[in-house]
């Protein structure tokens, strides 16, 4: 029904050029806007699941960084725990990790993350590490600097693990570039600075507690003092760039870049505190707090990136949509004007490719003798004829190609190959109609001694005689004879017997003999030797089982004198023996 309704349309495209088709669709824009809307709303809406994920992710690294602040407390608190007895620092300590695991466990009940299992199994592993944390041993193989370097895996597990939010809600794949830098920030530029402020804590509060320092105190003091130089510097430099290569940054999210100054108070203190001051007089209470601050400022300041990122992402994510309803809005008008049109352009290209599919497949499966042929009247009539011809032209070839494959081009008769597959069809088909075959291994007798004594050209010469005339002997259409390799031949008699068989191989003797070659006017005289065997045997003989027989045959034919024809051992009947 729907082909008769555009039968007008699609007999004009028959009658028209390419040209004039594609001139007249296209006049409406419809098709190419159509199509181009299409692809950029399909590809809007990718945009779109993908800043709807990663502001999902920005607001669940929002709700993790409320745990990083906690573990750092845990690991700093860790070294005057474990290397000493004070209990307030193992109030703290406690209730610190208390907290940890309260948060890990809120956490564990967040959908949003648990419906990843590789976020599933870290938040899982996270929980075990907190839950198996030891607490002081007393050994005295413990050490401050060892303490908090096997601690601080716990907060590395922690930065590990908002880094894999990051990763699994694409965020670090935005190719925004503000988005980019602060992302950037946020995961890669705070850890150093919160590793250096950790150590000034951690030592600190330790030396303080003690109220004592050794040489090797003093070493690690004096390079967190530097570490927390480094950290500084090298935080302040990225937000300058930042703000230097974004002009409307600062105006449109405004950023207490003051924080920054934490590091220098934190390694003031540092200083003052613990480096100048032999008595070690400051409180410890007084000394954490103070650094504490410096910390907090700092996450504070971790903080509004990510409200800077969530606001980004909003931003982006309304203007997405807006575009989106815009886009799909403004192609159906000009979609359905042109459908009419479009559907009889349609129906007559199916039909004429349709056409030419068949006919390409009919080629590609060997069907070279059927025609291609369309309906269409324009230049697809043209390609049809074209690849007629060359549906001819590969017929032709393919009939030469294949006779130059069966064909040995010293004697002119079938090869090798031929033999392979002929022998292989012929057995088959004795089989499955229960008839005999019979197949000849023939040998030219002392092939060597003529081409060493008279040379090769002569020995190419004797080939062709004595295949010439095995060919000759073989009347029935079916009856085939191949050079099976060197001055050997093979005849396949379908449908005979072994009577037959050794009848046919007593002619070939004697045709053979009755030849007379002459060179340098000497007259040479050649023979043969064949062997003979039958495809019988209740018809179960297999092509290897057979080509076995024939060949032992004709070894035994060679043993007794050659000149002579020999049936396979478990064939042997009551037949003429051929004369040598």
């Amino acid at each position: 029904m729907l082909k008769l309704l555009f039968h007008p349309a699609v007999y004009l495209m028959n009658r028209l050029s390419y040209p004039a088709k594609f001139a007249l669709v296209m006049a409406l824009f419809a098709v190419p806007l159509g199509m181009t809307s299409v692809q950029s709303i399909v590809s809007m809406s990718s945009e779109i699941s993908a800043t709807e994920q990663r502001l999902e992710g920005i607001r669940q690294l929002k709700l993790f960084a409320g745990l990083i602040p906690i573990t750092e407390r845990i690991r700093d608190l860790s070294v005057t725990r474990r290397m000493g007895n004070d209990d307030d620092i193992a109030e703290r300590y406690n209730r610190n990790r208390t907290d940890a695991l309260n948060y890990i466990d809120q956490m564990l009940h967040n959908s949003k993350l648990t419906g990843n299992p590789l976020l599933l199994l870290l938040l899982q592993n996270l929980q075990r590490q907190v839950e198996s944390m030891r607490v002081s041993t007393g050994s005295e193989g413990d050490n401050v600097e060892l303490i908090f370097t096997s601690t601080n895996r716990l907060v590395d597990e922690v930065y590990d693990l908002q880094q894999r939010i990051a990763n699994e809600f694409g965020i670090t794949s935005d190719t925004d570039w503000l988005t980019g830098q602060l992302i950037t920030i946020l995961l890669d530029e705070f850890k150093a600075p919160q590793d250096a402020l950790g150590r000034t804590r951690a030592y600190g509060v330790f030396y303080l507690n003690k109220a004592f320092m050794t040489s090797s105190g003093i070493g690690m003091l004096d390079a967190t003092y530097q570490q927390l130089s480094v950290a500084g510097n090298r935080l302040q430099q990225r937000f300058v760039l930042l703000v230097s290569t974004n002009n409307s940054f600062k105006s449109n999210f405004p950023l207490d870049v003051a924080a920054l100054d934490s590091l220098r108070e934190a390694q003031q203190l540092l200083e003052e505190q613990l480096l100048l001051d032999d008595e070690l007089s400051m409180p410890w209470e007084e000394y954490y707090e103070a650094v504490t601050g410096a910390i907090n400022r700092l996450d504070i300041l971790r903080d509004r990136i990510v409200d800077i990122v969530i606001q980004n992402y909003t931003e982006r994510l309304q203007q997405q949509k807006m575009q989106w309803f815009q886009h799909l809005a403004g192609i159906g008008c000009l979609v359905l004007v042109s459908v009419y049109l479009f559907g009889g352009f349609y129906f007559s290209v199916r039909r004429t490719v349709d056409s030419l599919i068949l006919g390409a497949r009919n080629v590609a499966r060997g069907a070279l003798t059927d025609r291609v042929t369309i309906e269409s009247r324009d230049e697809m009539l043209e390609l049809a004829d074209v690849m007629d011809t060359m549906r001819m032209q590969l017929y032709e070839r393919q009939q030469q190609l294949l006779n130059m494959t069966i064909t040995d081009g010293l004697t002119g008769i079938r090869n090798r190959k031929f033999f392979n597959d002929e022998i292989a069809q012929r057995l088959a088909v004795a089989q499955r109609k229960q008839e005999p075959l019979v197949l000849l291994l023939i040998d030219i007798d002392y092939f060597k001694r003529l081409n060493d004594a008279y040379g090769h050209p002569f020995g190419d010469l004797c080939l062709k005689e004595v295949a010439q005339s095995i060919r000759a002997l073989l009347k029935r259409p079916d009856d085939s004879v191949a050079r099976y390799g060197g001055e050997e031949f093979a005849a396949i008699l379908p449908d005979t017997d072994i009577l037959g068989g050794t009848q046919m191989a007593e002619r070939i003797c004697r045709s053979i003999r009755a030849i007379l070659m002459n060179a340098n006017g000497e007259n040479v005289q050649m023979s043969v030797s064949i062997g003979v065997a039958s495809s019988c045997q209740s018809f179960g003989r297999s092509e290897e089982q057979l080509i076995k027989a024939v060949d032992g045959a004709l070894y035994q034919a060679k043993a007794q004198g050659r000149n002579q024809w020999v049936l396979a051992q478990e064939e042997m009947i009551e037949v003429p023996v051929s004369n040598a």
